[in-house]
This record gives structure tokens, C-alpha cells and sequence, in this order.
């Protein structure tokens, strides 16, 4: 069977978003939101529509491969921004006592979908048309058995020494103050903009450089992988964080299944990845059900396995758990422009400005760059933030071009990091997923190291040689 064009299928995806752009459009402009009193049933058959619809377009229309990490940003932000709402459609039962979203009213909460629906098909309409890579290309082109890079290996080895002892350095800091007070809470004791911290990050590259290099056997790549998903898990268990920790598992174990794995799964490993998945899912909720008591996650975690109840409570806890991180577009909604004036793009500026080690000179305007800091501080909901909400915090309903202009960059330099350099590539995915519950401050800086650094370290290793 002939394959379709690649500017046919552009032409296929941008005609089918646009139509549904303009449909959503025209009946947004009908609806008054201060008369809402049901958001969820209101926008519930608008968000399906557009998840199938973008599911359809990545997977189906441009053969996107399961490693892209446009495709995991989008699966993840309907997760993390529509949880709540999927909850109040189908009256899920949750057991998770501190739900944020009591905290708006039914105007905020449609407000705040209506806008991350805007920005996701956006998003999808500029992901798609600006990538060029194809699921075939991403098998085809995949390294043989027997090539092994003593560059990356070394450079892997650096990574790993340097980013594991800053890394094991914050991670004992952290579980030693929040396992002393028992609390969660007690990680902002804990939590700093020190250059140890920002070093740390290079741990994840570092066991990607490995992975790629393809140095290690099956065996011993699993190994490693199992290792530093052991070490991730543990840190999440005994200090109640879970950020970094998750989309660090997520892009080591994708890194290991692109590099050593065949692109299709017996049945019985098809199983084994469900349920490890659901076992997962479930630590990830433990550890949330009992953050203010660190001492009961570990027993709570062993015990919710052997009474298998984990199995029905697994989807409900996971959208609740996710859905908290949509509150940080609500919060921003919320005081946007009445408390707080709009950033007119100063959230990326001082983002940008980060990467230089110069916080301690002017820390009032690096406090003002995050959301975190600045609007849930001032209305004392904990909700973490998010690039949609900075997009929203920097030019209103605006923003909704910001989130285009953000899905065609990354579809640009996703597709040539995957063409060229698989390591760069797997990195940039650990960094870019954490936005779908991080702000731009969050993640340029460390976006900086995570390239920069190996890189500079690889550059340095030939000029040796």
C-alpha cells in the first residue's frame, strides 16, 4: 500500500483541528460562563471529542512513535489537567481527603478547561505539522547489536559519577528532613537553588548516555534500569516527592525499551508492563494518601498489594492524584489580571536569565518568575504550576498562541535530536515532561544543564583523545 504524503497527512490533521477549533470556538462565544453551574457535563463531550481527535491524529494520521515526546506531553497533560473533571463526570469514589478544586467556582473551573483545550489543540496543531519523523524511521534507524560508542560510554560515566553524588547528596537532605518531621511538607526546608541541585539533574542523562551506548548487554541494561528505578522509588517512598523522580523512571525505562527492546511484545510482557504499571500507579497515590505521615507510606504500600485493592482504586486515585496540577491554571485565572498583572512574557526572560548563577544577587526577581511563588502562595493552595498556566499568567487568553509556537519548537528539535543524537533527545523528554506540572522557571535551567554539560563533557573527552 502506497503511503500517504507527508504534507497530505499535514493537510489531513491541520483540516480536521481547525474544523473542531471552530466549531469549539463558536459555541464557546454562545456559552456565559458566569451561568455555569455544572462545567464538568457542560465541557465533558468537548474534551472527549478532542482527546480521540488528537489521539487519532498523532497515532493514526502521523504514525507517531510511542517514544515521542510530543505524544507523552499530551497523554500526560489530559491526565494531569483533566483528572478532576473525568472524576466529577463518571462520579467516581476517591479517597484522597485534600481536593483543591473545591476551592473555585463553576465559572473558574470552565474558564480554566476551556483555555487548556484551546491550548492543547494548539499545541497538536503545531506538534504535528512542524514533525517530520515517522514510527518506521525511529525502528528502522535504530542502532545495530554490535555498535558501541566509547564516547558516550565515558561521557555516561562522568555524568553518572557527578550528577549520582550531587543527586544521592540532595535525596539523603531531603529524606532526612522530611522522614525527622514526618511531614511532606517539611521539603521546603530541604529544597534550594544551590548548584548541587542543579547538578543533580545530570544523574538521568547520565544513565541515558550509558543506555545508548549500547556498551551493556540486555541483561545488564536491565539491570541498570531496574537499579535506577529501585533508587527513584525509594526516594519517593521514604521523602513523599515525587516530581523528578517520576519523569526520571519514565525517561530511563523509554530510553531502555528504544535502544534494547524489539518494537513489538509478547503477550505475557504486554501483562507484566500493565500490572507493573498499575503497581506503580498505586505507590505513586500511597505516597500522596500519606505525605503527612511518612512513617505509614511504606507498610501502607506493602499492605494495599497483598489485599489487592489497589486494582479497583487505581484509575480514580490516578486522576485525582493528577488532576490536582489543573488547579495551578484555575489559581492563575483566578488573580489574573485582578491581584496580579500580566507578565507580558518576564516569566520567560528571568527564566532564561536563571541559567546564569546569579540568584543570590537578585533573588526578588528570580521569586517572581514561578507561579508556586508568587499566586498559590497568595492563595495558600499548593498546587504546583504548570506551562499552561504560565502561558495563561503571561499573556491571557493569548496564550493559546504561546502553547503553537511551543508545539512546533519542540516538534523541530525533537525531530532532529531523534535523527541525530538519541542521548540529547532522551534528555530533553526527562526535562520537557516535567511541564506538564512545572513552569517555564522550572525547567530552562535545568533544560540548560541536561544538554549543555554532556555535550561540553563529550567535547572535552575528544579533545582529549
Amino acid at each position: 500500500m502506497k503511503r500517504v504524503p507527508m504534507y497530505a497527512r499535514n493537510g489531513i490533521v491541520s483540516f480536521m483541528l481547525c474544523c473542531y477549533l471552530l466549531f469549539y470556538g463558536m459555541w464557546l462565544s454562545g456559552v456565559n460562563s458566569a451561568y455555569v453551574y455544572d462545567y464538568s457535563n457542560l465541557l465533558f463531550p468537548w474534551i472527549a471529542v478532542s482527546m480521540v481527535l488528537h489521539l487519532f491524529c498523532f497515532i493514526y494520521v502521523k504514525k507517531i512513535s510511542i517514544y515521542d515526546v510530543g505524544l507523552w506531553f499530551l497523554v500526560l497533560s489530559y491526565l494531569f489537567m483533566y483528572g478532576f473533571l473525568f472524576i466529577d463526570k463518571f462520579d467516581m469514589t476517591i479517597l484522597l481527603l485534600w481536593a483543591p478544586i473545591k476551592s473555585y467556582n463553576q465559572t473558574i473551573l470552565f474558564e480554566a478547561t476551556s483555555f487548556v483545550n484551546l491550548c492543547l489543540n494548539m499545541f497538536v496543531l503545531g506538534y504535528l505539522n512542524a514533525n517530520n519523523i515517522e514510527k518506521d524511521h525511529i525502528f528502522y534507524t535504530r542502532v545495530s547489536k554490535s555498535y558501541y560508542s566509547k564516547d558516550k560510554y565515558h561521557t555516561g560515566i562522568l555524568l553518572c559519577i557527578i550528577g549520582g553524588i550531587c543527586h544521592f547528596i540532595t535525596s539523603v537532605k531531603l529524606v532526612d528532613v522530611t522522614q525527622t518531621a514526618g511531614d511532606y511538607l517539611a521539603y521546603t526546608e530541604a529544597s534550594s537553588t544551590g548548584i548541587i541541585d542543579d547538578i543533580a539533574f545530570l544523574f538521568v542523562p547520565g544513565i541515558i548516555y550509558l543506555l545508548t551506548s549500547k556498551r551493556f548487554s540486555k541483561t545488564k541494561a536491565l539491570m541498570l534500569t531496574s537499579v535506577v528505578i529501585a533508587y527513584f522509588s525509594m526516594i519517593m517512598l521514604l521523602s513523599g516527592s515525587r516530581k523528578t523522580q517520576v519523569f526520571g523512571i519514565v525517561a530511563v525505562v523509554l530510553c531502555y525499551l528504544y535502544t534494547y527492546r524489539p518494537p513489538r511484545f509478547s503477550l505475557f510482557k504486554k501483562v507484566f508492563i500493565i500490572f507493573g504499571g498499575s503497581v506503580f500507579l498505586n505507590m505513586i497515590y500511597i505516597i500522596r494518601e500519606y505525605r503527612n505521615t511518612l512513617v505509614e507510606v511504606i507498610p501502607a504500600f506493602f499492605s494495599s498489594l497483598t489485599s489487592f485493592e489497589f486494582i479497583k482504586n487505581v484509575i480514580p486515585e490516578t486522576l485525582a492524584e493528577t488532576g490536582i496540577t489543573f488547579g495551578s491554571v484555575a489559581s492563575v485565572i483566578k488573580c489574573v489580571p485582578d491581584v496580579f498583572s500580566y507578565e507580558y512574557g518576564l516569566t520567560l526572560i528571568r527564566s532564561i536569565i536563571s541559567i546564569l548563577p546569579i540568584g543570590w544577587l537578585i533573588p526578588e526577581f528570580f521569586e517572581k518568575a514561578a507561579t508556586t511563588n508568587t499566586i498559590n502562595k497568595y492563595l495558600n493552595l499548593p498546587v504546583g504550576g504548570s506551562l499552561f498556566a504560565d502561558f495563561y499568567w503571561n499573556w491571557g487568553v493569548f496564550g493559546i498562541i504561546a502553547s503553537l509556537i511551543f508545539g512546533i519548537v519542540l516538534a523541530v528539535c525533537s525531530s532532529n535530536l531523534q535523527k541525530k543524537s538519541k542521548e540529547v533527545y532522551f534528555s530533553l523528554l526527562y526535562i520537557v515532561l516535567i511541564g506538564v506540572r512545572a513552569g517555564m522557571f522550572e525547567l530552562v535551567r535545568p533544560l540548560f544543564i541536561v544538554i549543555f554539560v554532556p555535550w561540553f563533557i563529550g567535547y572535552l573527552i575528544k579533545r582529549f583523545k
